[in-house]
């Protein structure tokens, strides 16, 4: 999910605390500032391009920017679920835990398909934070998570796979990649994925 769809969900607000952010207009603007900030150094990861230095220094300028308008408005899912992706981004993996966390716990439970739809990126984020972090029971959870919010999306079952092999489920992995490969044949990491695991599986033959 790109930061224009993230974004999209702050367009308006519904508090005013004691924050650089005043007004609604302070709150269009800095929305449109952060969007500038981050939305092609964002697009260039999900097309898994490596970043330049001064992208990520664009990223790094928007955090405080994407704070404020939390500290404005610190009840919608959105603000958290950018945090993340651009924590994800940097390689910030404790900014992005804790984004993706903040983002599930303002939101637990979808109320509307568009929430669902962010829920559902936040557990898949988190999950793949999870992954690199070595916490690889949580991660199945959070996929698991994922992939029952939005089961039409072929990258949560490739995120829930990764899990799974971690954890030695090799069957439920191999299920996993089959549903992914399924919704996109085109998934070239689901694809490549599918063939290690069935090399690795004949290579335990006898």
């Amino acid at each position: 999910m790109l930061a224009s769809a993230l974004l999209a969900g702050c367009q308006q607000a519904t508090s005013a605390e004691e924050t650089k952010i005043k007004t609604d207009s302070d709150f269009r603007a800095a929305v449109a500032e952060v969007a500038t900030l981050t939305r092609e150094p964002l697009n260039k990861v999900v097309a898994k391009q490596e970043l330049t230095p001064e992208e990520k220094d664009s990223l790094r300028k928007a955090i405080p920017k994407i704070d404020e308008i939390i500290a404005y408005d610190p009840s919608r899912i959105h603000s958290f679920a950018l945090k993340g992706k651009v924590g994800i981004a940097l390689d910030d993996r404790p900014l992005a835990e804790k984004s993706l966390r903040q983002a599930i716990a303002t939101t637990p439970q979808a109320t509307t398909d568009e929430v669902r739809l962010v829920l559902a990126e936040c557990h898949n984020d988190l999950a793949s934070v999870l992954i690199f972090e070595i916490k690889y029971q949580e991660a199945l959870e959070q996929a698991s998570k994922a992939t029952e919010l939005e089961p039409r999306n072929d990258r949560y079952f490739f995120t829930l796979a990764r899990a799974q092999l971690e954890l030695k489920q090799v069957k439920e992995a191999s299920e996993s990649l089959e549903k992914a490969l399924d919704l996109n044949p085109q998934n070239i990491d689901a694809q490549n994925l599918k063939k290690l695991v069935e090399m690795s599986g004949q290579a335990a033959r006898p």
